[in-house]
């Protein structure tokens, strides 16, 4: 019996190994090169997995992406962690693709034989693909009922799919690529659902506690979690899949909290629940995934330690570790930092009291300000701390303060002020409190959000006069900016 089952399990990888063809996307930089070009693939069979390896143009801008995939794949590239373009691919078929960067605007011109069906796909997935979610569930949580949501959201997955239909009447996309589009649309739209739910949580300023939604959107978000279940061959080919896994986790988290509010909850505590809520495929998927994503990007939490200790010993053999270990030794050595402050940085007095933009100016009269915006979280927010050093001389050179200010929550306090000393932030510091949050968010005025990072100049008297500031990597952009002040 054992020879049998070892049988059928060589059998089923050679299957595997044999339909699993080279797919190549030929790359062109027009202009800048970036410092990073990051794509998404497979990792272990897996999709999900952003920002998963990096391109290496040469000096021209010419690159290569090579992948072996057995199935319809989706692979997103990302110049200077923009989205530059997805490409759908199809085992064996050849792709190209032309980046070129216009004063931080990206636009990309593809090359494949399904090239309508390519534009089609890019035209709706409209860039990041969980940035484009949470942004129609902001656009969601405006809905009144659970009724509309609904409808609006079919309507608008029915709305996408159908492009595709008519390209597959055509035959200008095969039956592959056309079902492997509809499988992305419903998570797609299931995560988005989830998202709007949870975007419906209000937060009353009077009282300053959190209100949950009506209980009718948390029984529509079960009814499609619920429909579309938690099917492992279908969710790890899918770039969503561990995406909505995370959303399908949340709401199981709500459920055990009588749908309140939430309150913190531990990744690692999954390593105890898992019989209850993901089988083991899903669970492996799962942390590898989350795991990826958040060291690929600079997450300094030191919790990702135990998790990923968690994760080795329940899935020793797993074929995800080769991918992961390499992303956690910089975790390591992040471990090692302290939380009091190097000498060049500085808390502000009182921050915690500070409810908004125009008091945190005033604490600094007559100086010319340059805030620097970010999160720990924030993978392009640190990434632009590689520019600090001319940055430092530059606002030295014209008399400016560096204020940093940081959006992230109590939780993070440690992480925040380990993070100030690993990347030897010089100049004030401040972490926000909710109101002054809310202060930010009304000055970005982007439908309730703040994109990070973001910067600001401000004159000496006290005045914004750039309220979306040039960074430090667009050092010849700030310079023009810095001699208006």
């Amino acid at each position: 019996m054992k020879l049998q089952l070892l049988f059928i399990t060589l059998l089923s990888f050679f299957t595997l190994a044999i339909n699993a063809k080279e797919t190549i996307i030929k790359g062109k930089i027009n202009g800048k090169l970036p410092e990073t070009l990051y794509y998404t693939a497979p990792v272990n069979g897996s999709s999900g997995f952003d920002f998963s390896y990096k391109a290496k143009p040469d000096a021209q801008g010419n690159f290569e992406i090579k992948v072996d995939v057995d199935a319809i794949t989706f692979i997103d590239i990302y110049y200077n962690y923009q989205p530059a373009g997805s490409i759908v691919i199809t085992p064996g078929n050849a792709y190209g693709i032309t980046i070129t960067e216009t004063d931080g605007k990206i636009n990309s011109v593809f090359t494949a034989k399904d090239l309508e069906a390519q534009k089609l796909y890019n035209t709706i997935l409209g860039g990041h693909r969980m940035s484009s979610a949470i942004n129609l569930s902001r656009e969601m949580r405006k809905i009144e009922t659970p009724e509309a949501m609904q409808k609006s959201l079919a309507d608008k997955e029915k709305n996408d799919v159908a492009g595709f239909q008519k390209l597959l009447n055509s035959k200008a996309i095969s039956t592959d690529f056309f079902e492997a589009i509809k499988t992305e649309r419903k998570y797609y739209y299931a995560i988005a659902l989830g998202y709007s739910v949870m975007a419906k949580e209000d937060f009353d300023e009077k009282t300053a506690t959190v209100i949950s939604p009506a209980p009718e959107f948390f029984k529509l978000w079960g009814n499609i979690l619920k429909q579309y279940g938690t099917d492992f061959n279908e969710l790890h080919k899918n770039p969503f899949g561990n995406h909505y896994l995370q959303t399908y986790r949340i709401y199981k988290l709500y459920e055990a909290n009588n749908f309140k509010p939430l309150k913190e909850n531990k990744l690692i505590d999954l390593f105890t629940t898992k019989k209850t809520l993901f089988d083991k495929n899903n669970l492996e998927y799962y942390i590898a995934a989350y795991l990826s994503i958040d060291l690929i990007e600079g997450m300094k939490e030191e919790y990702l330690l135990d998790i990923y200790d968690a994760f080795k010993k329940e899935f020793p053999k797993s074929g995800y570790i080769k991918h992961l270990d390499p992303l956690i030794a910089p975790l390591a050595e992040f471990s090692k930092q302290k939380t009091k402050l190097h000498d060049t940085a500085t808390l502000i007095d009182n921050y915690d009291n500070i409810n908004s933009l125009t008091e945190l100016i005033k604490k600094f009269p007559g100086k010319k300000l340059y805030f620097d915006t970010w999160a720990t979280w924030c993978g392009p927010c640190r990434d632009e701390f590689k520019h600090k050093e001319n940055l430092y001389k530059l606002l030295k050179a014209n008399d400016i303060t560096i204020v940093y200010i940081s959006i992230d929550e109590d939780s993070r306090d440690e992480a925040w002020k380990k993070m100030i000393n690993y990347y030897s932030l010089d100049g004030y510091h401040i972490r926000t409190n909710k109101q002054l949050e809310l202060d930010l968010v009304k000055l970005f005025n982007d439908n309730g959000s703040i994109s990070i990072p973001w910067y600001l100049l401000v004159g000496k008297d006290g005045k914004i006069v750039y309220e979306h500031a040039a960074p430090a990597s667009e050092m010849d952009k700030l310079k023009e900016q810095i001699k208006t002040l």
